[in-house]
């Protein structure tokens, strides 16, 4: 009898675990209206990602009538939808059965995942209307108390959003919970430092909240809020600077305040990424790299960018390339050797970029009869991209430009982020590989002691 029982139990269990199982794919189906779009695709969003979200790029098949089915195996998160010429935000789990249909560009959700993605879609028309506003334009010429109040009351809305749809996925929940929070903390944070910009008598009053008060820091669903790690790199960074301390000295100190392994290592390979390029202890700062970092890919990544380090100090070859200017004549760098260059890692989409574009000009004037060029480097999908934005400043100086080449240069040249510079010298030897922009008064000092 006991045996017997024993076996209903097994039986029982296995039966269960096989129902609780879920299916790895989605079924994403629906119809568009003629016209609507020519095509469907499905890939990994870039602001909304999950921590470890994989990279998806697919294409749907659209039939002639519009409709379109399509089974997917795909992971937990976010994603976008290319529509013609509209995105649409997606959330999508395994198990889903989503149906949508796309008309006149609005759209609408039926099937499993329809209650989570109608929320996602009232979510995107809330920031449409309240997250076009950012510090340099709006934030930093609040007082203090309005700027407060602003920041809680923007909160509130994108959780009375999330409220409203409380039958959706509790994941699903929880993590728009914590970006509604970080995106506060992370608003929080900025504001004491670009209110200087506005007062430059502003000091934060006794009563000003501290940004990251309301998170649970070792929380690794956090890791899930595309602003939280940058949010930790800024915050410890500067207590880090303040106690004398390189940035991922701190991070691997008992004493450093998140003791969740992966969010710790989340926060030293930020700090990797962004800062490693000016970290002081370098060879001491990759060793230690090697010791705490444990994923394998993150490891890749910083091991890559130290050695493209390494062969960038001063003094040593600067990599040589060959690119297509405007006129779709090849230029290689060895062309200018024997006088100085100048390289400008730069795009017409990039904000920084044309900020320093007066600048930059300024710099190619003084200089224009002098031993030196100035290379700007597209990092463009199109030239006509480029070539618009030359028309529209009326730029000067040497313009290149080959997407085909693109990864291979920003490799080579260790570039994470643009604008991004690098001083060579007349023997096409690296000055600096992460020179100074051109609003920085210190490079026309600079460039002058070179051509003495």
């Amino acid at each position: 009898m006991r045996f017997f029982l024993l076996l209903l139990l097994t039986i029982c269990l296995t039966s269960c675990q096989k129902e609780s199982q879920v299916d790895p794919k989605i079924i994403l189906s629906g119809k568009v209206e003629p016209g609507e779009a020519g095509f469907l695709r499905l890939e990994t969003s870039a602001r909304f990602k999950y921590h470890n979200q994989p990279e998806l790029k697919l294409d749907l098949q659209v039939q002639k009538d519009g409709s379109f089915r399509d089974t997917i195996e795909i992971k937990e998160g976010h994603y976008i939808l290319q529509t013609g010429n509209n995105e649409v935000n997606l959330y999508l789990k395994p198990g889903d059965d989503l149906q949508l249909k796309l008309n006149n560009g609005n759209i609408s959700y039926d099937g499993e995942g329809a209650k989570e993605n109608t929320y996602i879609k009232e979510r995107d028309s809330l920031i449409a209307v309240v997250g076009g506003n950012n510090f340099y334009q709006y934030f930093s010429k609040l007082p203090e108390e309005e700027f407060l109040q602003y920041a809680n009351s923007l909160e509130e809305q994108r959780l009375e959003v999330i409220n409203r749809h409380g039958e959706m996925d509790l994941h699903l929940q929880k993590t728009e919970r914590l970006w509604a929070n970080v995106e506060k903390a992370h608003k929080f944070y900025n504001y004491s430092f670009t209110r200087e910009t506005v007062e430059t008598s502003y000091v934060a009053s006794k009563e000003y909240p501290d940004p990251l008060a309301e998170l649970d820091l070792n929380d690794e669903d956090l890791l899930h809020v595309g602003l939280f790690p940058m949010l930790i790199y800024s915050h410890f960074g500067n207590i880090a600077s303040d106690n004398g301390m390189e940035e991922w000295e701190y991070i691997v100190k008992d004493s450093f305040p998140i003791t969740n392994s992966e969010i710790r290592e989340v926060a030293f390979y930020t700090t990797a990424v962004f800062s490693m390029k000016s970290f002081e202890k370098l060879d001491e700062f990759y060793q230690k790299s090697q010791e705490f970092i444990q994923d394998k890919k993150l490891k890749e990544v910083i091991t890559k960018q130290y050695l493209a380090l390494k062969e960038l100090s001063p003094g040593k070859p600067a990599p040589n390339f060959t690119l297509r200017n405007m006129k779709d004549e090849p230029v290689s760098l060895i062309d200018f050797k024997g006088n100085f260059v100048y390289l400008d890692f730069w795009a017409s989409w990039c904000k920084p970029c044309i900020e320093e574009i007066p600048a930059f000009k300024k710099l190619q004037k003084k200089y224009k009869n002098d031993k030196i060029f100035f290379v700007s480097i597209g990092i463009e999908s199109n030239k006509e991209s480029i070539q618009r934005l030359i028309e529209k400043h009326e730029l000067n100086g040497i313009h290149l430009f080959d997407p085909s080449k693109e990864k291979e240069l920003k490799d080579a040249y260790s570039v994470s982020g643009i604008p991004h510079y690098v001083l060579i010298d007349k023997l096409g030897s690296i000055i600096e590989s992460f020179a100074m922009k051109p609003s920085d008064p210190q490079l026309y000092n600079q460039i002058d002691n070179l051509l003495e």
